[in-house]
């Protein structure tokens, strides 16, 4: 059972373990017959380990030194029990067969001190004495807990081996200047700290080795490592990751598929756009040097780091066109998966996760669409797989959190996302539980973002039903560190403005308010959380939704008069209230014209620039309220020519003054060719004042048409 635990399931093959243990013990008892010997605890020890079960080890261990048992431990058994701590360290990602994530592992400075105290004992044993594994083992587990503490052990250890094997004290067969293993150790025990210190000894150990000439891949490999944590910000690293590359090349080692997918991975924690190009680079070397060598073919991982890397990419780039390359990219990688022939490439819960995230990084209006599809896509497999597998298909909570944002980028546009979005939501529920999924503040931060921009009554709604269904994401603790309060912050301001929905419902701010009401002390005295009540008042078309603008506005001033973070930000505050202010003047129902002129007085007075939303808004409460005539035109062409001051000419504020302005008097003010300062504060595509341009240009051509004609 022993030899074979690693075959089959772990816990079942304990379990038959324990079982023969108890039968030889009764048998031994009933015939009067040796019972269990060193060779049964040693096996019974080994098994636990390998099913994750240290207490059961432990226990095993102590009954066999015990005085009823009364047997010695040698030194196999010392090696084996030192085992069990070093493969089940916290460090590590261990699976059950079940595909859950392994619980009770051993912290790693906890195995430390417990293993230390092991090999203490075996030295100070008369009879046994630690051998070329003990060490072997001792400085394995050293060399994986990653601390500066555990490294400077590991090199204490490996100094001491080292010196008796130069008198000849200790057995070289395995361990020492003829094997690699002892280089590779402690050079992976060095690369996990980020200090010179660390740097300079992993550096030793490795030119140690291939000075000897007994590196190999791994050594290289593990020596790339040691570059990993300063790539982040280290361009230079990723370069000498390379150079070490061609250092193995010419020393004649074979580079492994862990020596193509650790550059890989190096190339990608760098996290810029032309890193992204090295990273598909060496993924295409790596498929060349398989076309050379079918040892060395590409496998999942390496298809995931380039996923990841353009995903991490798409988030950067700002221009749509680039963007739309890597995701191109990205489909290609993906495509080639799902088609591969070799049944070990398929994708994975990265790969789809990675997908999804690079697919919400779209500009197009129905990215979320492919999203979603890649979503239920993965679903579907792994209910095929029947998700039991640790190497299937599994869903994440990242994946739907993406999913999420895909919608927020276009829910404006379409308010029924907000419906796909709540049946995403319920998809969540079910799977859920099944999958041991944890509703993270991030996936409902999301999925509340949807709601907020989707312009949709039914979205208010939508929000009370889950914040009934997850009262515990909306619950504040005072234990709660800075980066959850924001976040729970976040949230509410998020439910609040899903019933900004711009219809003339006087509810919908009568609802936004209960949440706010009801929210935690901390929340409401958030000004953030009150500029989202604002909005709800702003878009409502209600007679009075201009005084519960101000109404609110008066709150946030009285917060910031309160804290002095908030005090220093109060223009801020200021110049958004009067843009929901003037926001609301224009949409309400009834005539608040004189509001907004002095709204916008105010803000003209303040010296603050006009911002073009800012404008907009009050061009619109001049077309609501003035009749059509020579003094309308005279207060539209002066706001335009603030407007043009201010670089806050927007598209939208060039098609509102197109239906406000006769057309000559349009054409006389608005040139062919829109000067770049009139639209230096407004993002907007430039091809967008082209087609308005046109369209004006036509309706010019057919007004003079007409009045030739009569």
């Amino acid at each position: 059972l022993y030899r074979t635990s690693c075959e089959v399931n772990r816990k079942e093959s304990l379990a038959y373990a324990n079982k023969w243990m108890t039968n030889l013990k009764k048998f031994s008892e009933l015939y009067e017959v040796d019972g269990p010997d060193v060779n049964s605890y040693t096996s019974l020890i080994g098994i636990s380990g390998k099913a994750y079960d240290i207490e059961q080890a432990e226990e095993w261990f102590q009954e066999m030194t015990s005085d009823a048992v009364g047997i010695e431990p040698d030194t196999l058994v010392y090696n084996v029990f030192m085992d069990v701590y070093a493969n089940n360290l916290q460090t590590s990602s261990k699976f059950q067969e079940d595909g859950t994530r392994v619980k009770g592992v051993i912290d790693g400075e906890v195995a430390r001190a417990k293993v230390e105290k092991l090999f203490k004992e075996l030295q100070q044993s008369n009879k046994y004495k630690p051998d070329s594994d003990s060490y072997k083992v001792l400085i394995k587990l050293l060399s994986r807990v990653n601390t500066t503490a555990a490294a400077s052990s590991a090199e204490f250890f490996a100094q001491e081996f080292l010196s008796l094997q130069e008198i000849g004290a200790i057995d070289t067969s395995e361990l020492g200047e003829i094997d690699d293993y002892l280089h590779n150790a402690m050079i992976y025990a060095w690369a996990g700290n980020d200090s010179d210190l660390a740097f300079e000894r992993a550096k030793w150990w490795f030119e140690k080795a291939e000075k000897t000439l007994i590196a190999t891949p791994v050594t290289y490999n593990t020596m790339m490592h040691v570059y990993s944590d300063r790539a982040e910000t280290d361009r230079n690293a990723c370069v000498e990751v390379e150079k070490l590359f061609d250092r193995m090349v010419r020393h004649g080692i074979e580079p492994s598929n862990t020596t193509y997918s650790t550059i890989m991975t190096i190339w990608s924690k760098h996290k810029s756009r032309d890193s992204t190009a090295k990273v598909l680079y060496w993924f295409d070397r790596h498929h060349d040097a398989f076309t050379r060598n079918a040892s060395i073919r590409p496998a999942i991982r390496e298809y995931n780091i380039a996923l990841m890397a353009l995903s991490n990419t798409a988030k950067l780039e700002e221009k749509s066109e680039r963007k739309g390359d890597l995701i191109q990219s990205a489909r290609q990688i993906f495509r080639e998966m799902t088609h591969s022939r070799n049944a070990d490439i398929r994708p994975t819960t990265v790969t789809y996760g990675a997908m999804i995230k690079i697919i919400s990084e779209s500009p197009k209006p129905n990215a979320w669409r492919e999203a979603k599809s890649l979503l239920v896509e993965c679903i579907d497999n792994t209910r095929s797989d029947q998700g039991m597998n640790m190497d299937g298909v599994r869903p994440s909570g990242q994946a739907f959190s993406s999913v999420f944002a895909a919608m927020s980028n276009a829910s404006s546009r379409n308010p029924l996302i907000a419906i796909e979005a709540d049946e995403v939501m319920e998809l969540f529920r079910e799977i859920k539980s099944r999958f041991s999924l944890r509703m993270h503040p991030q996936i409902m931060q999301n999925f509340m973002r949807v709601l907020a921009s989707s312009n949709n009554k039914e979205a208010g709604l939508l929000a009370e039903k889950w914040m009934t269904l997850y009262p515990e994401i909306f619950s504040y603790s005072p234990t709660m560190q800075s980066s959850d309060v924001l976040s729970i912050q976040h949230l509410y301001r998020m439910a609040i403005e899903s019933w900004a929905s711009f219809e003339q419902d006087s509810d919908a701010y009568e609802r936004a308010n209960a949440i706010y009401i009801h929210a935690p002390d901390v929340v409401k005295t958030n000004p953030f959380v009150l500029m989202g009540l604002m909005k709800v008042a702003s878009s409502n078309k209600s007679a009075d939704s201009p005084t519960k603008v101000k109404e609110c506005l008066d709150q946030i001033r009285n917060l910031c008069s309160k804290d002095a973070e908030d005090n220093a930000n109060g223009e801020f505050f200021e110049d958004i209230g009067r843009v929901q202010l003037m926001t609301a003047c224009s949409n309400s129902a009834g005539d608040h014209f004189q509001t907004a002129t002095e709204t916008f007085e105010v803000q003209k007075a303040s010296g603050r620039p006009l911002r073009d939303n800012f404008i907009l808004r009050y061009l619109f409460c001049i077309k609501n309220s003035l009749d059509p005539g020579v003094d309308r035109d005279d207060l539209v062409k002066e706001i335009f020519q603030l407007a043009c001051y201010h670089g806050a000419v927007s598209p939208q504020m060039l098609r509102l003054l197109n239906t406000l302005l006769p057309a000559n008097d349009y054409s006389t003010i608005v040139p062919r060719d829109i000067p770049n300062d009139w639209i230096a504060n407004v993002k907007a595509d430039r091809r967008a004042y082209h087609d308005i341009h046109s369209s004006s240009r036509r309706r010019h051509t057919t007004n003079a048409r007409r009045d030739n004609d009569n």
